[in-house]
C-alpha cells in the first residue's frame, strides 16, 4: 500500500508507466478482488491494445518487480520486524494478526517519509491520476468481476478527497491502517499499540531514509528492462545522497498516446 513509493521508483519513465507502477495498490485500496491478470490477458495479446494502456501493463509489472526486491531489502524486513515485535510487545488482545499491518504499516511509513521529504511528490502524482482518471476507468472496465464497474467512482472520490492529509504526521496512518484492518475483519489498532508502533517507526526513521535513496536508484535503474529509455534518461542516473532525491521529467510522447490524450 505504498503508492507513492512505487511512483517514485518509476519517475524518468513515461507518465501512464508511473502510474501503473502505482496501480496495483490503487486497485487493491479500491477492492481485493480487482487483480491484475485478466486485465493483463484481455489487453496484452491484443493489436490493438493503446499504447498508454501498454505502458500501464509494463507499470505494473514494473510494480512486481520492485515489491520483489523491495520485501527482501533490509529497509523493509528490519522495519516491519521491529513494529510486528511492537505490536507483539503491546499485547492489544486477540482479533489482529500482526504480520499484516506491520508490513503495511512499514509501506505506509515510506510514503509518510516521501511526503515530508518532497512535497511536490504527492501534487505530481495526483496531477498524473487525475490526467488518467478516464483512460484507468476504460483499462479496468473489462474485469470480469462487477466491482470493475464501480472503480471510475472510486477514482472520483480519491480525487476528491484530501487523502494525502492522512500522511503528513505518524498519527495519520493509523487511521488509514484500522480502515484497511476493518476491510480484512480485524480489530482496529488500541491507543497503546498505536504508541508503541510510532516510537519503533521514528526510531528507524534515519536508518530508512538513509537507505531509500540507493533503493529508488537502484530501480530507476532497471526500468530500462520495462520501456526503452537510454541510459541516460531522465530517472536512470544517480540522484545524489541527500533528500529531497526525486528528479522530474520523462521523455514525454514515449508513448502512441500522451496523457493529454487521455
Amino acid at each position: 500500500m505504498n503508492l507513492l513509493s512505487h511512483y517514485a521508483c518509476a519517475l524518468g519513465a513515461p507518465e501512464a508507466l508511473g502510474l501503473g507502477a502505482a496501480l496495483p495498490d490503487v486497485l487493491g485500496l479500491y477492492s481485493r478482488r480487482l487483480r491484475l491478470p485478466p486485465l493483463e490477458a484481455h489487453w496484452g495479446p491484443r493489436e490493438d491494445t493503446p499504447g498508454v494502456f501498454r505502458d500501464l501493463l509494463a507499470g505494473a509489472r514494473f510494480h512486481h518487480h520492485v515489491d520483489r526486491h523491495f520485501h527482501r531489502a533490509p529497509l523493509f524486513e528490519a522495519t516491519a520486524a521491529e513494529v510486528g515485535a511492537s505490536l507483539r510487545a503491546a499485547d492489544g488482545g486477540p482479533g489482529l494478526k500482526r504480520f499484516f499491518p506491520a508490513h503495511v504499516l512499514t509501506e505506509l511509513f515510506l510514503d509518510h517519509l516521501l511526503v515530508r521529504a518532497d512535497p511536490d511528490l504527492a501534487p505530481e502524482f495526483t496531477r498524473v491520476l487525475r490526467a488518467g482518471q478516464s483512460a484507468l476507468g476504460r483499462f479496468v472496465s473489462p474485469h470480469p468481476h462487477p466491482d470493475a464497474q464501480g472503480f471510475p467512482r472510486f477514482l472520483a472520490v480519491i480525487l476528491s478527497d484530501p487523502y494525502w492529509e492522512d500522511y503528513r504526521e505518524v498519527s495519520g496512518l493509523f487511521k488509514r491502517m484500522n480502515r484497511i484492518l476493518r476491510r480484512f475483519g480485524m480489530r482496529a489498532l488500541t491507543p497503546h499499540e498505536e504508541r508503541t508502533v510510532t516510537e519503533s517507526l521514528c526510531r528507524r526513521e534515519q536508518t530508512i531514509l538513509a537507505a531509500l535513496n540507493p533503493f529508488l536508484q537502484t530501480m530507476r535503474a532497471s526500468l530500462s528492462e520495462f520501456v526503452g529509455l537510454p541510459d541516460s534518461a531522465p530517472g536512470t542516473q544517480a540522484v545524489g545522497a541527500t533528500l529531497p532525491f526525486l528528479p522530474r521529467g520523462g521523455p514525454p510522447g514515449a508513448s502512441e498516446d500522451g496523457l493529454s490524450e487521455w
